[in-house]
């Protein structure tokens, strides 16, 4: 499960909050039903309904929030459906939406349950899914601590941290029980705000001078070109990050760059690349020398993500090419280095 955050709901009026739970039940039925991408359906979705500023990042940190948990979610939920299943797809989300308000956060239950019925009831609900969705949310905020997790430990570690079972099974065979606990527990940790300087703007050094006499604080990390962002702001209403000087990477991402080690002159492939937050990295490492730099995906779409971060900072523009991976359209043996981070699969793992 993850820790427990405070949203500051008493800092809103009624009509943003609801406004901000039907944009996450919306998004969380086009991920979940649809199988959409998240990284294309968050923005999307927090532009059609108006949302910036602190209602965007909470809407980002619900949709999110259901997502990690969603397996918990559903283990305790559908125990307390008198049917043992989801009503309508859009009550489904409400429901698991609600549920981690009331779990995961510090969200008031009547806010958290009020706010998230007339969410559901702003997008059409039939009275009597309202009345449900509401009576088992109700339901659950008396609940959810009282009902015993399985007893199997695969069973019990996959529910209370939701990972899926085969990797928790996997963990326990390579690293024990204790490690594994460990790992599925920081998996689920809230993340720092980290970001990487965009080099190709601005020195490492001269950004983190000026950045700390603009009236923020930040701490460094293992790698110079990366610091994490401790001062209450959004990601999205940093001024550096709106201005294309940074970029929200976690720190970690510096490593397979740095084994990749790609210098001007190689050519080189990166298969997988959106949306893009590794290939701006590379371009930056190469000093902006980038003819001889591909980089494919297989989703349109998703290079486009690619084009708009490097729009953003103000990188020249790589070959970017819709493909395969598994069939890439090049001769054998043709480049000399090929970079496919494959951990990257919107997993966390």
């Amino acid at each position: 499960m993850t820790p427990r955050i405070d949203e500051k709901f008493g800092r809103r009026d009624s009509q943003p909050a609801i406004k901000i739970r039907a944009a996450a039940i919306k998004a969380l039925e086009l991920i979940i039903r649809w199988r959409k991408i998240s990284s294309l359906v968050l923005p999307k979705t927090a532009d059609r309904f108006e949302l910036s500023g602190r209602d965007r990042s909470m809407f980002y940190n619900l949709v999110f929030g259901v997502l990690k948990n969603i397996i918990f979610l559903d283990y305790i939920l559908l125990k307390l459906l008198s049917s043992g299943r989801y009503p309508s797809f859009y009550g489904s989300m409400a429901l698991r939406l609600g549920a981690y308000q009331l779990a995961m956060t510090d969200i008031p239950q009547y806010a958290a349950v009020d706010s998230t019925v007339e969410a559901l009831r702003s997008l059409g609900a039939h009275p009597k899914e309202l009345a449900l969705v509401n009576a088992v949310l109700r339901k659950f905020a008396e609940k959810w601590r009282e009902i015993s997790l399985p007893e199997d430990k695969v069973a019990f570690l996959s529910v209370k941290y939701s990972h899926p079972e085969w990797i928790v099974e996997r963990w326990l065979r390579r690293y024990g029980a204790k490690m594994t606990e460990q790992i599925l527990s920081a998996n689920n940790a809230i993340p720092p705000k980290t970001f990487r300087i965009n080099t190709l703007k601005v020195s490492v050094e001269g950004f983190k001078d000026w950045v700390k006499t603009s009236g923020y604080e930040i701490e460094d990390t293992v790698f110079a070109e990366y610091f994490n962002l401790l001062s209450d702001v959004a990601a999205g209403e940093f001024e550096p990050q709106k201005r294309g000087l940074v970029s929200v990477q976690d720190a970690a991402f510096g490593i397979p760059i740095r084994l990749l080690d790609p210098k001007p002159g190689e050519l080189i492939l990166e298969v997988g690349a959106a949306p893009g937050g590794k290939t701006t990295q590379i371009v930056e490492w190469l000093g902006g020398n980038i003819k001889n730099f591909f980089a494919i995906d297989n989703v349109h779409q998703r290079n486009l993500l690619i084009v708009e971060n490097i729009e953003r900072l103000g990188h020249p523009r790589p070959h970017i090419i819709t493909a395969d991976g598994t069939r890439p359209p090049f001769k054998k043996r043709l480049f000399d280095k090929v970079f496919i981070d494959a951990p990257c699969t919107s997993w966390g793992v």
